[in-house]
């Protein structure tokens, strides 16, 4: 149950306000939109065109341009100017027809915003939303519009990957300034698709001239570049459907400087994504969205059960008869109470968001039985409960999404048996020297991750390693070579693959699943790059995975790394099976997903239809659904991960062994350490597996 809170008890609005929420009590006689449709008949040129200019009519439009400009009160409540101009003088479009907005406390929420971004010159504000929450008619009412009628040379962006979102959204800014009231209205010297812009013209010495506001929008449609704004200057930008614009982030940098006077920002971003609408092909948006403070942007997330009607407080909210359920609920059951107590107008636009959540989680649940998983999926669009819901959507590619949405769909119900451990080498004391230095062969140690160790730090463990089992496991590792730059923020990614097929049951203790299923995976960018390449070498000695850590060849410092640092004995050959017959491949270790790219997504779906639904990683079941074969780029980190771990064991055709009882078999073998504390072999070779034995990093064929 939210926190009860009353207007005696808010503070100044601050944006971190919006990760708590509050049942929010007014005093009597709170009236949030008293001019919605009401506009009185001494102050309405369009009921008596004589009442222009009288001391009443001047009056009150001056009151109500006080208001839009400046707030107003009521119930003890201060409406932010922009919300007040929204929800009295900008009909939307509804089922009906026209109708004003109703008060709801997300849209103060919202315009309390967009004032505390402007008075503190921040960026802008990064929204995640999901469907039908009505941002363009927000952003086209308080903002765009509102810039037209109350700001001197008022001008204003709007761009979009598909042109359909720009035209979209410039009809709403139509709708708005035609069928406001006719004080209000303003207007138009120019509409076409790039413009629109305000004023009239005036005969000036036999020539008409352009005059009034001049205030103006352009239209843009950014999907093939990202330069179509530049050399401008605008008040504020709206990026539609930021999700599906894979160039938001270059458009973002570029539009920037138009935004600015000098260092500060004196212009505003609004840049939204709707859930089922965020394109594998770009991850701008959720790159932005996450990691907003880089950018200087406030977020903002709008879940399914927000502006949820009929789940919030109204005048004479009805008891809601829910057909498909065959029950009928209190849309309001949570705050009913409070509201006998204080009245409908003292919680008006509050939200019984426990009761929403109820009614989706019952809505999911029905939906769970249906052979069409696809209508879970768009429920889910429609109602994501949680960011990584909302982010989640179809890629462009052929796998089977019925299996992973329903693979998915287990997970979220039923929390996987996985652990976060945390992983560290194992260190000596140099007799020679006393300083402590890495043990050699390297050997690591682990432990149950706590609350203060950071993400990157933690790996994700489903079953342990199994010790005296050889060809089992194989790992493939995602790299790269840079910190993060201006052009990338992909992550690294690394999957321990196990195949279960051809061993025992039971092992070690732990059940072995009947197929090929990750048991470690990792899926981050640390803060430098050598400690991403450090947790990949450490997976693979806790694993044992000598010759089974295959690494994109693409990214050599990973591959390097592992040279100079003990690590060569578990660096996987070049897949030769999957060389072209004229190859020119000259690097030894590491493969490249591209090179091999149509037979690797082969490989992938066909994984998906034998092994998915063994899969307890969340994170690799949502790379899948959103992986892109047409714009793969280094986005799908984890995914490739998977087609690395896939070629090593296609490549090494080799069948599991039980090296403990192999040893016995074999001659003992003896080995000494290096001037340079590397341990070789002396004496005996190994006869099992891929017909090499690995101490150290120095390998020898039997």
């Amino acid at each position: 149950m939210p926190s009860i809170l009353h207007v005696d008890q808010m503070r100044p609005f601050h944006p971190d306000q919006l990760r708590t929420t509050n049942i929010l009590i007014k005093k009597g006689g709170f009236n949030p939109n008293p001019i919605a449709g009401r506009i009185p008949k001494f102050a309405n040129v369009s009921v008596n065109p004589d009442v222009r200019g009288t001391p009443l009519y001047e009056e009150f439009w001056q009151e109500q341009v006080d208001r839009c400009l400046n707030g107003y009160t009521t119930g003890g409540l201060r409406i932010p100017g922009r919300h007040y101009y929204y929800m009295n003088f900008q009909p939307i479009s509804g089922v009906t027809g026209a109708m004003y907005p109703l008060y709801c406390e997300f849209d103060r929420e919202f315009y309390s915003t967009v004032d505390w971004v402007k008075e503190y010159h921040h960026t802008g504000i990064v929204i995640l939303k999901a469907r039908r929450k009505g941002l363009s008619e927000k952003v086209k009412g308080g903002v765009i519009n509102y810039g037209l009628a109350f700001q001197p040379a008022y001008r204003a962006a709007v761009f979009a990957g598909i042109d359909t979102y720009v035209q979209g959204i410039k009809k709403k800014i139509m709708y708005g300034l035609t069928e406001t009231v006719d004080d209000m209205r303003m207007g138009i010297l120019k509409n076409n698709e790039k413009q629109l812009k305000l004023g009239y013209e005036e005969r000036i010495f036999g020539s008409f001239v352009e005059a009034g506001s001049l205030a103006e929008v352009q239209f843009e449609t950014m999907f093939n570049g990202a330069e179509k704004l530049e050399g401008e200057y605008f008040h504020d930008v709206v990026s539609e459907e930021s999700g599906e614009n894979p160039h938001v982030l270059a458009a973002f940098e570029s539009i920037k400087p138009a935004l600015m006077f000098g260092a500060q920002m004196v212009g505003t971003f609004y840049i939204y994504g709707t859930a089922g609408n965020i394109l594998s092909g770009s991850k701008d948006f959720i790159e932005m969205y996450r990691k907003f403070e880089s950018y200087d942007l406030i977020p903002m997330w709008v879940p399914g059960t927000r502006l949820y009607f009929p789940f919030v407080v109204q005048k004479k909210n009805p008891l809601y008869f829910e057909k498909e359920l065959d029950i009928e609920i209190d849309p309001i059951k949570n705050l009913r109470e409070l509201v006998d107590e204080y009245g409908e107008d003292r919680l008006l636009g509050c939200e019984d968001l426990d009761n929403a959540e109820e009614n989706v989680k019952r809505l999911y649940k029905k939906y769970e039985h249906l052979d069409d998983k696809k209508q879970l999926i768009e429920l889910k669009k429609n109602f994501p409960l949680n960011e990584d819901d909302a982010i989640t959507s179809g890629g462009s590619n052929d796998f089977n999404t019925e299996i992973l949405y329903a693979r998915l769909n287990q997970l979220q119900m039923n929390s996987p048996r996985v652990g976060k451990y945390v992983l560290d080498f194992v260190y000596e004391k140099d007799i020679s020297t006393g300083d402590s230095r890495l043990k050699l062969p390297l050997e690591v140690k682990i432990r149950l991750a706590e609350e203060k160790d950071p993400e990157w730090k933690i790996v994700r463990i489903r079953q342990m390693p199994l010790r005296n089992m050889r060809n089992v496991d194989a790992m493939g590792v995602d790299s790269y070579n840079q910190d993060k730059t201006n052009t990338s923020s992909s992550l690294g990614g690394i999957v321990v693959l196990r195949d279960g097929k051809d061993i025992p049951s039971v092992v070690d203790g732990m059940d072995i699943l009947r197929g090929e299923y990750p048991v470690c995976w990792y899926q981050e960018r640390p803060p430098r790059k050598e400690i991403f390449y450090e947790m990949a070498l450490k997976i693979a000695v806790l694993y044992g995975l000598y010759r089974d850590c295959m690494i994109s060849a693409e990214h050599d410092f990973c591959i390097d790394y592992f040279k100079k640092n003990g690590g060569r004995a578990y660096l996987a050959p070049r897949p030769r099976s999957f060389d072209s017959p004229n190859t020119e491949a000259l690097y030894d270790y590491g493969a490249k997903f591209n090179v091999n790219k149509k037979r690797i997504v082969g490989i992938i779906q066909s994984w998906i239809e034998d092994y998915a639904a063994m899969c307890d990683s969340e994170i690799l079941i949502r790379e899948l659904i959103a992986f892109d074969e047409v714009n793969m780029g280094s986005d799908w980190d984890i995914v490739d991960a998977l087609g690395y771990a896939k070629m090593r064991m296609i490549d090494r055709k080799a069948k599991p062994i039980n090296v403990e009882k192999t040893a016995q078999e074999n001659q003992v073998i003896e080995w000494e350490r290096t001037q340079d504390g590397h341990a070789v072999i002396k004496n005996g070779l190994s006869k099992g597996g891929d017909d090499v034995i690995f101490f150290g990093n120095k390998e020898v064929q039997a």
